[in-house]
Parts: structure tokens; C-alpha cells; sequence
């Protein structure tokens, strides 16, 4: 993937394995005290929004090795932190962020089980805008989106939410195909490396097997 534009370094926030923070999503979770006190202070600090970085634990926590962290993530604004109503340094505050676009992590980002719990900034990279999907793979994955939203507005609750982006998802043009696998992926539950959709950092134009995946499963 190559990148338009470097932004400055962002704080990361390990998201425990399997949760993925998709663009446009949101996500909740517990941050130790070191991390909630360092966010607390920029979001005093600053009239503008916070952003951090927060990027998927790709292994399952075993406590027998170091985590591993995907190269990918998104780029999300920090939008509720509060005291949580444990008194454990480990979970002492309730954090809320809203995706906002996906972002590479250049130089990785390798951290011991204990450097989770600190507050620790990352360089990233933004993807190039450049680069727009085909019409026929539009029209394949609005196909697959719209069998979808139908299965689910027939076998659920929320019926009337799964209308709704029915008629919405009618209305997509291909400068948002993207947008839209994400927004599915996040409105639905999928499996964890579906959700970390790396080969859609990589190549939009394989949007499709992410949402035809979706779709049939």
C-alpha cells in the first residue's frame, strides 16, 4: 500500500483479540489508569478532537507470550472516558472511540504484555485516495449487501433498521464502496480476520469477497 500523507505520531490503543475497530464503527473498552490519565490530559488540554490509534491484537491472549500487533488499524476519535467502577489499575477507565479511516502502521508497533498498560505513540500512514473501485465491482457488492441486509431484515430484530440501509445502500456510488464493506462488517457479526480486511488496505478492488463473504455466511 503506498501512502498520500505521514500524519504526526498517534497514541496507540491495543484493542484486546478478536475485537477490530472498523471505519465509521465504534468501540468500547477498559484502559489501565497510565493510558485513561495520559488520554484525559490531552482531551482537557486541547479544543480539538482527540485521536489515537487503535490497533487489533492479532493472537488470542495466552499470558505465555508477548502480543502481536497487526501492521494495520483505524484512525479513531476518543468520544467518552470515564472512571470505570473497578478500583484495578489495569481497567480503571471506560473508553469510547468512533472510527474514523484505516490506517498502516510503517514500523510496526511491538509491545510487551506490560506495554499495554502504558501510553505509547506510533507513527502511521494514511492509504491513497486515489485508487476507485470498477462499476462491476459496485454492482456486485451493492448485489451482496442488499441479499444481506434482506436475510437479516427477515430472521431478527431490527427490521426496520435493516430497511433502512437497504434504501441507503441503493444510493451508493463507488467513491464509497469501501465505506460500505465496512459499515456491513461492523453491522454484523463476522469472523476476526474478516474484520481486519487487510486486503482492502492493500487493494480496494477485492472489496467484493469481503462482502460476498458476508453475505453467504
Amino acid at each position: 500500500m503506498t501512502s498520500s500523507s505521514s500524519s504526526p505520531q498517534l497514541p496507540a490503543i491495543p484493542l484486546p483479540h478478536p475485537q477490530v475497530l472498523l471505519p465509521n464503527g465504534k468501540l468500547s473498552l477498559l484502559v489501565s489508569r497510565n493510558v485513561g490519565d495520559r488520554l484525559l490530559s490531552l482531551v482537557e488540554g486541547s479544543g480539538e478532537p482527540t485521536i489515537v490509534a487503535a490497533v487489533p491484537i492479532v493472537t488470542p491472549h495466552t499470558g505465555a507470550s508477548d502480543p502481536v500487533l497487526s501492521d494495520y488499524g483505524v484512525s479513531a476519535r476518543v468520544i467518552r472516558l470515564g472512571l470505570s467502577s473497578t478500583n484495578s489499575e489495569e481497567h480503571a477507565y471506560y473508553l469510547t472511540i468512533a472510527g474514523l479511516a484505516r490506517i498502516h502502521l510503517p514500523h510496526g508497533l511491538h509491545l510487551t504484555a506490560d506495554q499495554l498498560k502504558t501510553f505509547t505513540p506510533c507513527a502511521v500512514e494514511y492509504p491513497s485516495s486515489g485508487t476507485v473501485p470498477t462499476r462491476t465491482t459496485l454492482e456486485a457488492t451493492k448485489t451482496a449487501a442488499l441479499n444481506l441486509l434482506d436475510k437479516l431484515a427477515k430472521s431478527g430484530p431490527r427490521k426496520d433498521y435493516w430497511y433502512r440501509m437497504t434504501r441507503f445502500v441503493d444510493g451508493i456510488d463507488n467513491s464509497r464502496i469501501v465505506w460500505l464493506a465496512d459499515a456491513m462488517a461492523s453491522a454484523v457479526d463476522t469472523e476476526f480476520n474478516d474484520k481486519l480486511g487487510e486486503p482492502l488496505l492493500r487493494s480496494p478492488s477485492r472489496v467484493k469477497s469481503l462482502t460476498v463473504f458476508h453475505a453467504t455466511a
